[in-house]
């Protein structure tokens, strides 16, 4: 399994057959799905997607990878670049999720700021951008610690959004 970050609690690593019940779990959270344009998801739903990013993984280099509690071997989260379809194009778009109870881990920024320079170097990336809702300051909070810049304003799935910007200093 390849890892592509990690600290002393936390790990960020591709998705495995045996997440599903974890994932399910995350992705039909309120908490963790309130600013996902699909809301939550039906345990249906859940198997289609987990589905869709475990042949993603294989055949494309933008998906989206397991964030792992080491201590619980359980999936918390998830972190990655996906496709954002909306009326812009703007590429691949920074995405996380996290339960609820992980949301305050002070560990997170330094993973993700980890996984992110991991990821834009074997991607060859010279930027990446991130959609967030002008309501979730939680994300916001984030995205600034991470150094992503807002660039500008638009309309995700009549969402009301910053489009962020991720540069390598």
């Amino acid at each position: 399994m390849t890892l592509f970050a990690e600290n002393e609690h936390l790990t960020v690593r591709q998705f495995i057959a045996s997440d599903l019940n974890d994932f399910t779990m995350l992705v039909s959270n309120a908490k963790s799905m309130k600013y996902c344009p699909t809301g939550t998801l039906n345990r249906q739903q859940a198997e289609k997607l987990f589905t869709n990013i475990m042949t993603h993984a294989q055949r494309y280099k933008y998906c989206l990878y397991a964030i792992e509690d080491k201590k619980y071997s359980k999936v918390i989260g998830l972190v990655g670049l996906q496709e954002c379809r909306m009326e812009y194009d703007i590429g691949p778009s920074f995405v996380y999720r996290l339960l609820p109870e992980y949301n305050d881990n002070i560990t997170i920024p330094a993973l993700f700021s980890q996984f992110i320079k991991n990821l834009m170097v074997s991607l060859q990336l010279s930027e990446m951008n991130a959609v967030i809702a002008k309501k979730n300051r939680l994300t916001l909070t984030l995205m600034e610690s991470l150094h992503f810049k807002p660039i500008s304003t638009l309309v995700c799935r009549g969402i009301d959004s910053f489009l962020y910007q991720y540069s390598p200093v």
